[in-house]
């Protein structure tokens, strides 16, 4: 496989999303596939990393089952009524996933005031938004096992699959703490786009985001080879149709 069997597409957003966040200037973007590929270290011996394929082709199932995002809508039964698989690369997961939740399974509690109309959403759009990046970033994609979102009126999991190093805890997450990648290819990509920083600080980004919005501080759970991440719904907000925007 070569630069020339990946998705174009993709290639575009990153470009778009790398200039956007100024972490890679014009110049350096204005190359070819294969040069960038190079230039992200995403290739070794004329070859492609598996992280490349991950990232920018548009089956990575074709090298790795369960690399996709699940996401399903909660009620009180124990089945979804709707749900979504995300099963693209990488880049154009990110790309998608956040409008997907916010402009599919979530409706935002609509205010008039006399001179505008606001929406909130029952999740902090950024503290989600942190939360989805960070586990697409470091998810172990070698345990075949996609991450799933689930939502429900009530409260929204993000759960993927995790290898923190040896003695780490969901404390030790909550405390300070260097930043340890489980994918130093893939975390280099996303922190390139925007999507997230390599000093460790996105679970203080996240709860930043929560107390701004006045929601509850979401709950950090580590289970196994698993980590979750519970946010409780705004009880201010309920929902109603209607919303373009998060």
């Amino acid at each position: 496989m070569a630069a020339e069997d990946l998705d174009e597409e993709s290639f575009q957003i990153f470009r778009r999303e790398a200039l956007r966040s100024k972490r890679m200037t014009e110049e350096q973007l204005n190359i070819s596939n294969a040069e960038l590929l190079s230039k992200l270290h995403l290739m070794s011996h004329g070859k492609l990393k598996k992280s490349a394929i991950l990232l920018f082709h548009r089956d990575p199932g074709i090298i790795q089952n369960g690399c996709c995002v699940r996401i399903g809508k909660f009620g009180a039964g124990p089945d979804a009524p709707y749900q979504d698989t995300l099963e693209c690369s990488l880049i154009r997961i990110a790309d998608q996933v956040m409008d997907l939740i916010y402009l599919k399974y979530l409706k935002p509690r609509i205010d008039y005031a006399p001179d505008r109309r606001s929406e909130t959403y029952p999740f902090p759009g950024a503290a989600v938004r942190e939360a989805v990046f960070n586990a697409l970033a470091h998810n172990a994609y070698m345990f075949g096992v996609p991450i799933q979102i689930r939502i429900s009126d009530e409260e929204m999991i993000i759960s993927n699959s995790c290898i923190l190093p040896d003695g780490w805890t969901a404390d030790t997450l909550l405390a300070p703490h260097s930043s340890v990648p489980c994918n130093q290819d893939i975390s280099n990509v996303f922190f390139r786009c925007g999507y997230t920083n390599n000093w460790g600080h996105g679970i203080d980004r996240i709860r930043a985001s929560c107390r701004e919005a006045g929601a509850e501080l979401p709950r950090f759970e580590l289970s196994g080879k698993v980590i979750r991440v519970h946010f409780k719904a705004v009880k201010k907000t309920c929902p109603v149709l209607g919303g373009e925007t998060f």
